[in-house]
């Protein structure tokens, strides 16, 4: 199997945090700035490309030659669900929703008086085949909605990590499959600690910096993990690179 992780674009909050430094004003789930779409746009482009003299003996390390995803995922969170729709339109791959692929923290609001964070319901079945009805819905989405806990601390993130490992082996583990799966910076700088079992203390012992639109591939072979690259943006123009 090869898994390729992609960051979404540039998302409200994001931006905000970029101007300002501050949750003050940032929304529960943000959508995609302009340039975030554009970074989509582009990247959908750049994953759909193909080149048939690209690899080199048969090997393609870098993806030269194109990427020929046959799975493509996102998150339920709005601003990777619209980088995977750019992406999927491109591709001509469904786009399906894994639950478990959310950001670190979850849906929450932040008491801008206190610094208090609470957790939000997300959307059920019947909002997102309104809103999204490309996207292909988890069985278990129902009428309850798909986030309904509070903030998700650090602890109840690895642990959600350690599930989505195990429903990514369960799906595509000893396969030849090219796995692409559209999240989010915490939760991928996360999950790339615990595959290579890396400290994950968001303390600046060490950090997985991500670009949006970032894409890292990582082979899971019989004998063993083989690391191809990280946080490629090397694609995007200079001016989308955020």
């Amino acid at each position: 199997m090869q898994l390729y992780l992609i960051r979404h674009g540039q998302s409200t909050n994001n931006a905000l945090w970029d101007a300002t430094h501050s949750e003050i004003g940032r929304v529960v789930d943000p959508e995609l700035t302009l340039l975030g779409r554009e970074q989509a746009a582009a990247a959908g482009a750049y994953i759909a490309a193909s080149n048939a003299n690209g690899s080199v003996g048969g090997r393609d390390p870098q993806n030269r030659s194109g990427f020929g995803l046959t799975h493509l995922y996102c998150s339920l969170m709005d601003r990777a669900i619209n980088t995977g729709l750019a992406v999927s339109r491109a591709v001509g791959l469904p786009l399906l929703a894994w639950t478990e692929a959310h950001e670190g923290g979850g849906l929450y609001k932040v008491d801008e008086t206190s610094g208090a964070l609470s957790g939000v319901p997300g959307g059920n079945r019947e909002y997102f085949a309104a809103r999204y009805p490309e996207l292909v819905l988890p069985a278990q989405l129902g009428a309850a909605g798909w986030y309904r806990g509070g903030y998700e601390e650090a602890d109840a993130l690895r642990a959600r990590i350690a599930v989505f490992r195990q429903q990514l082996a369960e799906r595509h583990g000893g396969s030849s499959d090219r796995v692409g799966v559209v999240t989010h910076g915490d939760f991928y700088h996360h999950l790339l600690a615990a595959i290579m079992q890396a400290p994950a203390e968001a303390n600046g012992a060490c950090w997985f910096y991500l670009n949006n639109l970032g894409i890292s591939r990582l082979d899971f072979r019989a004998e063993g993990l083989r690391v191809m690259y990280l946080n490629r943006v090397d694609y995007l123009p200079a001016a989308l690179v955020t």
